[in-house]
């Protein structure tokens, strides 16, 4: 355990009288013992953070990411040739059977 803060010790020190301590002692110890530990319970709270709190701490990381990932997308769009035209169209096995069902047949 932690060494306890000043104000805490002197306010122990305060109601240490000799004998048992009755109920009004007891109740004066508590209230200043919460007095001094009220600022550092206060700074031990957790606050709701606030939404732009979270995005401007992934600030850091992100827009060096997504500087990179914007550069990377270049060099492949830099190094992708477009596909050449060609004369005839494979059709799919799908547009294939279309194309028999949809085609009269000659007699």
């Amino acid at each position: 355990m932690g060494k306890l803060p000043p104000e805490i010790l002197a306010a122990l020190g305060a109601s240490g009288r000799v004998g048992d301590p009755d109920a009004g002692q007891l109740n004066r110890l508590a209230s200043s013992i919460d007095a001094a530990a009220a600022p550092l319970l206060a700074a031990r709270r957790r606050v709701e953070p606030a939404w732009w709190e979270l995005p401007s701490a992934w600030a850091k990381t992100l827009i060096p990411a997504s500087l990179v990932l914007a550069l990377a997308s270049l060099l492949v769009l830099w190094r992708v040739e477009p596909p050449r035209a060609t004369r005839e169209v494979a059709q799919a096995p799908v547009d294939q059977v279309m194309n028999d069902l949809v085609t009269p047949r000659p007699r």
